[in-house]
């Protein structure tokens, strides 16, 4: 399926529809058509999204950029271009992130027992890696920095 493409099957609802748009980066108005909310995400968005968090700064990390809260790193750039590492709060929120949208989310065996997602940036709004990024300095960050944000 080409980037940016969103398949149905004959059995979705309109809910479902609006759900799987909107990880395309798409919103379905009221007449139920499709209308383009920002495009998709690039390494510059994971730069700018991940610097505007309180206290985050780029490093180097496995040669790729990195971000860091504090002395934790929550996000860097994947060797593989297009692809973010993405740190989550536990197996069971990587485990549910993985299965809301294999297209988006994925992981390999290098990961196997971490508590991160492999993401393709292609795949995702820029809104919801905002999100995304936040969720993961929450779970990083030290506590003196969530106290400040």
């Amino acid at each position: 399926m080409a980037a940016g493409a969103v398949f149905f099957s004959p059995t979705q609802t309109r809910n479902d529809h609006a759900a799987r748009y909107a990880v395309a980066g798409f919103a379905l108005d009221q007449r139920g058509c499709a209308e383009h909310t920002g495009g998709m995400s690039s390494d510059d968005d994971v730069r700018r999204l991940a610097l505007q968090l309180p206290g985050a700064e780029e490093r180097t990390a496995y040669g790729t950029p990195a971000f860091y809260a504090g002395p934790m790193m929550f996000a860097r750039l994947h060797q593989q271009p297009g692809v973010l590492v993405l740190w989550r709060a536990d197996l069971g929120e990587r485990e549910a992130l993985l299965q809301s949208d294999p297209d988006a989310f994925f992981t390999t065996s290098h990961y196997d027992g971490h508590p991160s997602v492999l993401v393709r940036l292609d795949r995702v709004a820029s809104d919801r890696l905002a999100e995304l990024l936040r969720e993961a300095w929450d779970a990083r960050a030290p506590k003196r920095l969530r106290n400040e944000a």
